[in-house]
This record gives structure tokens, C-alpha cells and sequence, in this order.
């Protein structure tokens, strides 16, 4: 694996959606060791369709989806989006609204899913909801498998590992 920097990219939000943006970005630079990545970052519109067994997830694949120029959307879960409301600032969709998750796609940019639907622990894939496959296929866009691993390995830091899949057609 290679490590890449982790730098911003994207395109226009709000101010406020930059600022967060930023922080994100700087969050994911100064918190963590390393982010290291497997396979090509996609630059054009795509079905980011990742595990999700830690809550740095999320903020590892925006911060790497930006080093490629994209500005991704993440589908969260309608009470996750109620509770942290600052997610509106950088366009995230409501799981519940597929129109709303179907916008960033047709617009060319990626939309990050997490197909188990929720936050597992460590170990095998959980049961996939089929959501990312559907959106996919209806945006005319490819499917991208990654798996991401967020471990501590006796260092102070945790360290982000991200291997990219291939695309596939829904």
C-alpha cells in the first residue's frame, strides 16, 4: 500500500460547509498516523459503497474521495442527520429521500454508502441492504466496493487503511 496525503478538493458549498470540510480534513491529518489506500481513488460519479466499523469511516473517505478534486455526498441514517445537524452544511442526504441522494451523482460527483445500514463491530461484512446497488444503477454510474480498517498497532495514533475495489455495474 502507498500512503497518499490527505488535502481538500471539491467544489462549492456553503462557508460554513468549507470551514467543516476543513476540519474534517485536518481532524483526519493531525489524528492519525497514516491513511494508507489500495487502488484508484475514482474521479468521476460513483457508488462509494464502504464497511462501516468505526466512526472515523466516514471522515477518512471524504478526506481521500477530496484528494481526487471530488466533493462527496454521504447518505446518513435520518436520526444520525437529526442529531448532527452540521451535516446539512456539507450537502449529505437523507437516507430516507432517495431524489435527494440521486442529486450529487447525476451532478458527477460520488455518493458514499454504507450498505449494512449501520455501525458493526470489527470482523465479516453484515447483511447488505441493497440501496447502493439501486442508486447506482438508476444514476448509470458504477458500484465501487471498499473495505476500510481504522486500528491502533502500537503506536499512540490509529492509522486508516482503504482498499478501493474495482468498479462494477449495478
Amino acid at each position: 500500500m502507498t500512503r497518499r496525503q490527505v488535502s481538500g478538493g471539491g467544489g462549492d458549498v456553503t462557508t460554513k460547509g468549507r470551514l467543516l470540510l476543513t476540519g474534517f480534513d485536518q481532524l483526519v491529518r493531525l489524528s492519525l498516523r497514516g491513511v494508507w489506500v489500495r487502488g484508484d481513488i475514482p474521479t468521476h460519479a460513483v457508488v462509494w459503497a464502504m464497511n462501516h466499523h468505526h466512526w472515523w469511516d466516514a471522515f477518512v473517505s471524504n478526506a481521500v474521495l477530496r484528494t481526487a478534486g471530488q466533493r462527496p455526498t454521504v447518505l446518513i441514517s435520518d436520526k444520525n442527520l437529526e442529531s448532527f445537524a452540521l451535516f446539512n452544511w456539507i450537502d449529505a442526504a437523507p437516507a430516507s429521500d432517495p431524489k435527494r441522494a440521486l442529486a450529487p451523482l447525476r451532478a458527477g460527483r460520488t455518493l458514499v454508502i454504507m450498505p449494512e445500514g449501520r455501525m458493526l463491530g470489527a470482523g465479516p461484512l453484515g447483511p447488505l441492504r441493497s440501496g447502493a446497488g439501486r442508486l447506482a444503477a438508476q444514476a448509470g454510474v458504477p458500484l465501487v466496493p471498499v473495505a476500510v480498517r481504522v486500528v491502533m498497532r502500537g503506536s499512540q495514533y490509529a492509522e486508516a487503511f482503504i482498499d478501493i475495489g474495482s468498479p462494477v455495474r449495478a
